[in-house]
């Protein structure tokens, strides 16, 4: 019973929940991430407007803050970054489903609002990074390759894990 919070969920109870599964690679991706950094987990950003956006999970390494969107889903999306919509192709089956990067967008958006509303970062730098962790392989056929991000990444835990320490190792220009 995920309701009881002192009660630690069994593993069979964390796959049959596909939400919390999601969020569990999350904090596998964190145990196996072997360069400095801190996790945070389901963090609620206030937005000026008295709402609150909530984030699946945070990793703030020395050079970015990686805001994950964790979606226990895979398949083959096609649509456009830019549209609010995805068509997820499972077989012979679609489904529309909301723009996983979009979603992720709005979270960021707010949560660079509120630290720079606190001072704790600068108001012209870059540290955000857009990632999607899934349970999955993922496959994004979004038209025009020039149109993708250069802050967004996604895939399975061990894909991201890589993303994240090649990230690390890029140099500052």
């Amino acid at each position: 019973n995920f309701d009881d919070r002192n009660t630690i969920p069994e593993l069979k109870d964390i796959v049959n929940d596909k939400g919390v599964l999601g969020e569990f690679y999350a904090y596998v991706l964190s145990r196996k991430l072997k360069i400095p950094h801190k996790t945070l987990y389901n963090v609620c950003i206030p937005m000026p407007n008295g709402n609150y956006q909530e984030i699946d999970a945070i990793i703030i390494t020395n050079r970015w803050i990686h805001v994950l969107e964790c979606k226990n889903r895979a398949g083959y999306f096609t649509g456009n970054y830019n549209s609010e919509i995805w068509v997820q192709h499972i077989g012979n089956e679609e489904n529309r489903v909301k723009n996983i990067y979009m979603q992720n967008e709005s979270h960021i958006a707010a949560l660079e609002y509120f630290l720079k509303s606190k001072g704790v970062i600068d108001e012209w730098d870059v540290y955000f990074y857009n990632t999607v962790l899934t349970g999955g392989e993922l496959v994004l056929d979004m038209g025009d390759r020039e149109e993708r991000p250069l802050n967004f990444g996604f895939g399975d835990y061990n894909l991201v894990r890589k993303s994240i320490i090649e990230l690390e190792k890029e140099k500052v220009e």
